[in-house]
C-alpha cells in the first residue's frame, strides 16, 4: 500500500469523526433542553401535584438517562475513529522511517545474553520488533517476541504459519480492527495470570454454607415481615442478628471476588476480538484450525463478564452489607463461578493464547502492507542464496540491496569504514529471523537452511559488572563455540577488537578454524587484511565493500564485491575533522 492509500483511510476516518461530532453536539443540546424541561416538570409536579406533571417528570428522567447513555456511546465511537486514524498514521511513519518514536521496543522480552536479539536489532529502541509490532496484550507481546527470538523447529508449523501470515497480509481491515479493539483498553497489557486462575482455582464451599445459603434469605426476610406486621422489636432485632451472621459468612467464601470484579473491564476487549474472529472467514488451514478453537469461548467469556458484573454490586460496603445480609450475594456469585468452571473454565488460558497468536501473526504482516515482499524457501542444504536482499529497517527509498550465495562456507569481509560491512551482516541475520518466524523477507528471493543464529557485534565494557571489552568478547565467543557442533550460522563484526593486533589476528584465525571444522557457516568482518589469507583455503571466501571518490568527495555504493579490499579511508576521514596525518 502507498502513502495515498493510508491517507485515504485517514480522510475516511476524519469524515466519520465529523459526522459523529455533529450527533454528539446535538445530544449536548438535547440534554440541556431535556434537563430544563425536567426541572420545570419537577417544579410543577411538586407545586400542583397534578398526575400529568408527575408522569412528564418521570418521562423526562428516562429521556435524560437515555441521552446520557447515547452520549457515552457516541463519545466512545469518536475515540475509536480517532484511534483508527492514528493507527493508519503509524503505518505512514513506518514508510518514512519515523517509527523509531514508537513506544514499545520489547526490551523487557529478551535476555541481555540472547544469541542475536540486540546485535541484529530484533529487540530494542530501533528494532524490528518496534517497527512491526501491533501486539497490545501482555501475552501477544510475549508471543511475537517468541516468534522472533526462538526458531520454529517444525517445518510444517513454519509453512502453515507462513500461509496464515500471507492471508492476513491481504486483509488489512481485519488487522487494523484487531488493533483498534485491543488498544482501547490498557488493562490488556497487564499480566492476566491472576484472573486466568479463576478458571482453575478450586472453590470448596463449606457444606454448612451450602445448606444455610438458600434458607437465610427466607429466614431474614420472613422475620422482618413478621416483626413489621406484629410490631415486635424483638423479632426485628433477631432478623438483624441473622442478617449480620449471613453477612459474616461471606468471609468463608474461598474465592477472591476483588479479582473477579476487575475482570469485567479486562474481558470486554477479548469478547470483541472473539466476535471479530467469529465473523471473519479465513481460508488458510492454520487460521481455520485456530478458529475451531473458538467453540464455546465467546459464550464462556460473555458469561464470565456477566458474573463479574454481578460481583461488582457488592463491591461498596453500603451495598455489600444488605446484599450479603439478606441474600448472601457473594455466596451465589461463588456458586455461579463453580458452575462456570464446569462449563467453560478450561478454555480461558487457551482463549487468551489464541488472541496472542493472532496478534503475533498480524504483527508479522506489517511490512507486507508497506511494500512488496517475498517468502523464503527453507531447504535442508547448508546454504543461503539471496537476490536483492536488503535491510527491512531501512526505508525502501534509501535501501541498497545485494545478491550473494553462501554455500556451506565462511565469508571474510573487508572494506573501508562506513562502507556497509556490518549492515550487510545484520541484513543476513534479520532476514533469516523473519524467514524462520514465517514472515515475508526483504528480498526478491531467499533460499536458506534452518540454523540457529549466533552473533558477536555490539560488544562493550561494563563498569557495573567489572567487565572489559575483551572479556565481554571472550564470553560471547565462548557461547558461540559451545554451540558450534549443532551446526550454526555465525555473524561476527571485528572480533577481538579489545586486544592488540597480533593476538586479535591469531585468535580470530583460531575461531574461524574451529567453526569451520564443526561445520558452521557464516561471515566475519575485519580490518585486518592478514586475515584474508584464509580465503585461499577451501570453504573460506573473501568479499569486500569499498568507498568511491568523485569530485573530491567520498561516497559508498554499499555493494558486496568479491575479493579483498584494496584501500582504506581512515586517513581521509580523520583529515575531514581537521587532523593532520603524516
Amino acid at each position: 500500500m502507498t502513502k495515498q492509500d493510508f491517507d485515504n483511510r485517514i480522510d475516511a476516518g476524519k469524515h466519520q469523526e465529523q459526522e459523529l461530532q455533529k450527533v454528539y453536539n446535538k445530544i449536548v443540546h438535547l440534554r440541556v433542553i431535556i434537563g430544563l424541561l425536567l426541572i420545570y416538570f419537577l417544579y410543577k409536579s411538586i407545586n400542583t401535584q397534578l398526575t400529568i406533571y408527575v408522569v412528564m417528570a418521570g418521562a423526562g428522567v428516562l429521556a435524560f438517562l437515555a441521552l446520557v447513555i447515547w452520549h457515552g456511546l457516541i463519545k466512545r465511537d469518536i475515540a475509536v475513529v480517532k484511534l483508527y486514524q492514528k493507527i493508519n498514521d503509524e503505518y505512514i511513519s513506518r514508510l518514512y522511517d519515523n517509527w523509531q518514536a514508537f513506544e514499545d521496543g520489547g526490551i523487557d522480552l529478551a535476555a541481555p545474553t540472547h544469541p542475536y536479539a540486540f546485535d541484529l536489532d530484533i529487540i530494542g529502541e530501533a528494532s524490528l520488533y518496534k517497527k512491526i509490532s501491533v501486539a497490545n496484550t501482555f501475552l501477544g507481546r510475549e508471543k511475537l517476541a517468541d516468534y522472533l527470538l526462538n526458531r520454529e523447529q517444525s517445518v510444517s508449523v513454519r509453512e502453515y504459519r507462513q500461509k496464515a501470515i500471507n492471508e492476513l497480509s491481504n486483509n488489512i481491515d481485519f488487522v487494523q480492527q484487531l488493533q483498534v479493539i485491543l488498544r482501547q483498553n490498557k488493562t490488556v497489557r497487564e499480566n492476566p495470570n491472576k484472573w486466568i486462575n479463576i478458571a482453575s482455582q478450586k472453590i470448596p464451599l463449606p457444606n454448612v454454607i451450602d445448606i444455610l445459603a438458600p434458607a437465610f434469605p427466607i429466614i431474614v426476610i420472613g422475620l422482618f415481615i413478621i416483626g413489621k406486621v406484629t410490631n415486635s422489636s424483638l423479632v426485628i432485632i433477631v432478623a438483624f442478628a441473622f442478617a449480620l451472621v449471613a453477612a459474616g459468612l461471606r468471609l468463608f467464601i474461598p474465592v477472591d471476588l476483588s479479582i473477579l470484579r476487575t475482570v469485567r473491564y479486562q474481558l470486554e476487549p477479548y469478547i470483541e476480538v472473539f466476535s471479530l474472529l467469529d465473523k471473519t472467514d479465513f481460508k488458510s488451514e492454520y487460521l481455520l484450525n485456530k478458529k475451531k478453537q473458538l467453540d464455546g469461548i465467546l459464550e464462556g467469556l460473555s458469561k464470565l463478564e456477566h458474573i463479574a458484573t454481578l460481583a461488582t454490586f457488592s463491591q461498596q460496603p453500603l451495598f455489600a452489607i444488605p446484599l450479603n445480609g439478606i441474600f448472601m450475594w457473594d455466596f451465589w456469585i461463588a456458586k455461579m463461578c463453580i458452575q462456570w468452571q464446569r462449563n467453560f473454565g478450561f478454555n480461558i488460558q487457551e482463549a487468551l493464547n489464541l488472541v496472542a497468536e493472532i496478534e503475533a501473526l498480524a504483527s508479522l504482516t506489517t511490512l507486507s502492507f508497506l511494500e512488496e515482499l517475498h517468502y523464503a524457501l527453507i531447504d535442508k542444504p547448508k546454504q543461503i542464496i539471496a537476490k536483492d536482499i536488503g535491510h527491512p529497517l531501512i526505508c525502501k527509498e534509501k535501501r541498497v540491496t545485494n545478491d550473494f550465495s553462501l554455500k556451506n562456507e565462511i565469508f571474510i569481509i573487508t572494506g573501508s569504514n562506513m562502507s556497509g560491512k556490518t549492515t550487510f551482516l545484520r541484513t543476513i541475520g534479520i532476514n533469516l529471523v523473519m524467514a524462520y518466524a514465517g514472515a515475508p523477507v526483504c528480498a526478491k528471493s531467499l533460499q536458506c537452511c534452518a540454523l540457529d543464529i549466533y552473533t558477536s557485534m555490539r560488544i562493550g565494557d561494563n563498569l557495573g559488572q567489572n567487565t572489559s571489552t575483551f572479556h565481554a568478547e571472550i564470553t560471547r565467543m565462548q557461547l558461540i563455540l559451545e554451540a558450534k557442533d549443532k551446526g550454526i550460522l555465525f555473524l561476527m563484526d571485528e572480533i577481538f577488537r579489545g586486544t592488540n593486533s597480533n593476538d586479535r589476528i591469531s585468535g580470530a584465525k583460531s575461531v574461524i578454524y574451529a567453526l569451520k571444522r564443526a561445520g558452521a557457516i557464516g561471515a566475519i568482518t575485519t580490518h585486518d587484511l592478514e586475515m584474508c589469507v584464509l580465503g585461499d583455503e577451501e570453504g573460506i571466501s573473501n568479499y569486500h565493500f569499498t568507498d568511491l571518490f568523485e569530485n573530491e568527495k567520498m561516497y559508498f555504493d554499499y555493494k558486496l564485491k568479491t575479493g579483498i579490499a584494496t584501500k582504506t579511508n581512515a586517513k581521509y576521514l580523520m583529515e575531514m575533522i581537521g587532523l593532520e596525518i603524516d
